[in-house]
């Protein structure tokens, strides 16, 4: 858990919104207790509403639930993600293998295929390198990224890792975004996605973190190669020769 917060204060996360419910509810405690800026919210929708408008005033946000918390806050995530958003928004769910202190089990990495955002899966080597580079990959794509946990990944010893990525979000929200029709907001994300997953092995100058490099592979984007057959139609020539050279 430690690690956690760790990263988070690193990354200069200026709003924690978080919904108890096991495995998380011991990391929102800790949480809360120690960084002034973590709160309780009533549901996951909330929370996750209050995040993304931190990040279109300019902060970056994390947003903590349980798995089935996921269901709740879907709408709005897949929304986001289609209209952009501002500083860096990270959703960190906690999955329970087996249900052992929830109804039903749920596997949370698919919403990386419903809502197509990145979908980080980390051990206890690389947690703190997952959580700073799903904020800068957020900013880069201008999409909520989505973190993994589980309750043996939160009892685990984590590795100490330094982390260093830039202080301030890297573009500031784009208010234009909605005075375009739905194609043409359909069209952008589409043109963002393929960019962005045409550099996934290249290294962010600010973090030293290689793209592709953890356990994300495809659906770090959320998106499978036979997806990209109908929407590369929508790209520039230039994007779709370099999303093919990269493959």
């Amino acid at each position: 858990m430690g690690a956690v917060e760790r990263t988070l204060k690193e990354c200069g996360v200026a709003g924690i919104y978080a919904v108890p419910g096991y495995p998380i509810t011991g990391l929102a405690e800790q949480l809360i207790g120690q960084m002034p800026n973590a709160r309780w919210v009533i549901n996951e929708k909330i929370a996750f509403e209050m995040a993304f408008g931190g990040s279109v005033c300019g902060e970056r946000t994390c947003v903590l639930v349980k798995h089935v918390g996921m269901n709740v806050l879907s709408d709005a995530l897949i929304t986001s993600a289609t209209h952009t958003i501002g500083a860096g928004l990270v959703v960190m769910t906690g999955d329970d293998p087996l249900a052992d202190g929830s109804q039903n089990e749920q596997d949370s990495r698919y919403y990386g295929l419903i809502a197509e955002v990145a979908v980080f899966d980390p051990t206890p080597r690389n947690l703190g390198s997952c959580i700073a580079q799903s904020y800068v990959l957020s900013e880069r794509t201008r999409a909520p990224t989505i973190v993994r946990l589980t309750s043996r990944l939160l009892g685990a010893q984590c590795e100490r890792e330094k982390v260093s990525i830039p202080p301030e979000p890297l573009f500031p929200y784009e208010h234009d975004v909605w005075e375009l029709t739905f194609p043409e907001s359909t069209s952008a994300f589409t043109e963002m996605l393929i960019r962005s997953c045409a550099t996934k092995q290249s290294t962010h100058p600010s973090t030293g973190l290689p793209r592709g490099a953890m356990s994300w592979q495809w659906y770090h984007l959320g998106t499978p190669p036979t997806w990209w057959k109908g929407h590369l139609r929508t790209a520039s020539t230039e994007t779709q020769a370099t999303f093919l050279s990269r493959l």
